[in-house]
């Protein structure tokens, strides 16, 4: 992985969990005022929710090496994380290694 490739990783990363952290409060927010489910039902769904967007959170953000960096960048390429602006300053060998549709 070239020098370049791997400090823009590291800036997709950072902005992608910002992204992702939005996205699930949103989604609990949105959950937490649904008036169409009891207070119980709406508390018993968040639970859920919480424990699967963490267990998500940490399947595509643990860990921070270089190894990992093409997995890691696939996975917020296909969950629509990654910074299209940051994706187009990458080279090419790593945009194709990380294309999720590849």
């Amino acid at each position: 992985m070239k020098e370049s490739d791997w400090k823009l990783f590291v800036n997709i990363k950072e902005l992608a969990l910002e992204a992702y952290c939005v996205r699930a409060l949103a989604e609990m927010q949105s959950l937490i005022t649904d008036q169409d489910q009891d207070a119980h039902s709406r508390f018993v769904a968040l639970y859920q929710l919480l424990q699967a967007r963490n267990k998500q959170l940490a399947f595509i953000f643990e860990g921070h090496s270089r190894s990992k960096a093409a997995l890691q960048l696939r996975i917020l390429r296909f969950e629509k994380l990654a910074d299209e602006s940051l994706l187009g300053q990458l080279s090419p060998e790593f945009l194709q290694q990380t294309d999720p549709q590849a």
